[in-house]
């Protein structure tokens, strides 16, 4: 029984790496960049640069922390699906967005 949770641990981690790099949403000018480290950082499509934290809260969901207002961040933990070229991420309030890697 232990290793069996041993290795959904490993697998969960693993499918948790694919979210590292860049991906575009597919309806709106926005590239997101997840670093490995915690961090991101979110480009709109006026050249804006904001900076923020991620944190994987269990396999299907994670916390992030976006400071596009400094006095009002955004701070949500989103639902997360996530495959090699996608990602779904829908926030508390139901608002889906969907990404797709971009390959470099």
């Amino acid at each position: 029984m232990k290793l069996a949770l041993v290795f959904a641990l490993l697998l969960g981690a693993k499918e948790r790496g694919i979210l590292i790099g860049k991906w575009r949403t597919v309806d709106k000018p926005v590239t997101v960049e997840f670093m490995a480290n915690g961090k991101l950082t979110v480009k709109k499509g006026d050249g804006q640069l904001v900076r923020g934290t991620y944190k994987w809260i269990d396999d299907t969901h994670m916390s992030v922390d976006i400071r596009y207002d400094p006095k009002r961040p955004f701070v949500d933990t989103l639902k997360v699906f996530l495959m090699e070229n996608r990602l779904d991420t829908t926030d508390s309030k139901g608002n889906v967005d969907r990404l797709e890697r971009i390959r470099e």
